[in-house]
């Protein structure tokens, strides 16, 4: 009678220490959860938690690793610390990744001079005046041969991915818009050298 009275004496004590042992591992997981170095709740963090699952070994709390957003800092420029005034190498988004140039070719950049009348005039100047757009005199000692093609046939995403074009639609809040071929671009382009004084 004795030996049995012991053995349930020794399996109460065994429930409660592992019931104890639960609650405390349970507390320890929900509070980092929703701790001071949680995301916030789990289920909107990368580390997301199941309150139970079940084991050959008993019943436990476990913790469960998910992809989940990245929440580290983009380094994106803002177009707003961008000056778009000075020189840059950047060849800017679109088909024209290396243009050679040569002396000025004379006849192409009067076809040229036609072009932008016909395209361009309305917006840009061939001086430094502001129009509708900023005035283009001086550009090619600024900006690439390439980023100046790039910017004449792909002006949509210039201004969408490019960070010079960005900037340059969040100063002037017009988006360029211009239907040449890329042989009018070039011609167009050679008359923006000869505007800037290439001999």
């Amino acid at each position: 009678m004795r030996n049995k009275w012991a053995a349930i004496f020794f399996m109460v004590i065994m429930a409660t220490s592992i019931f104890s042992c639960n609650q405390h591992s349970t507390l320890e997981i929900g509070s980092f959860a929703n701790g001071p170095f949680s995301n916030g709740p789990a289920s909107n963090s990368n580390i997301h938690f199941m309150d139970q699952q079940a084991s050959d070994e008993g019943t436990f709390p476990v913790q469960v690793i998910t992809e989940g957003p990245s929440v580290g800092p983009v380094n994106i420029p803002d177009p707003a610390t961008i000056n778009v005034n000075v020189l840059s190498e950047d060849k800017g988004i679109g088909k024209f990744t290396n243009i050679s140039l040569t002396a000025l070719n004379e006849a192409m950049a009067a076809d040229g001079e036609q072009l932008f009348e016909a395209n361009c005039a309305g917006c840009h100047s061939a001086t430094d005046e502001r129009i509708v757009g900023p005035g283009l005199k001086g550009v090619t000692t600024i900006r690439t041969p390439e980023w100046i093609m790039n910017m004449i046939t792909n002006s949509a995403g210039m201004t969408s991915e490019d960070p010079i074009g960005k900037a340059l639609l969040q100063k002037y809040a017009v988006q360029m818009a211009v239907s040449v071929t890329n042989d009018q671009a070039r011609k167009i382009l050679e008359y923006l050298r000869e505007n800037d004084g290439t001999k």
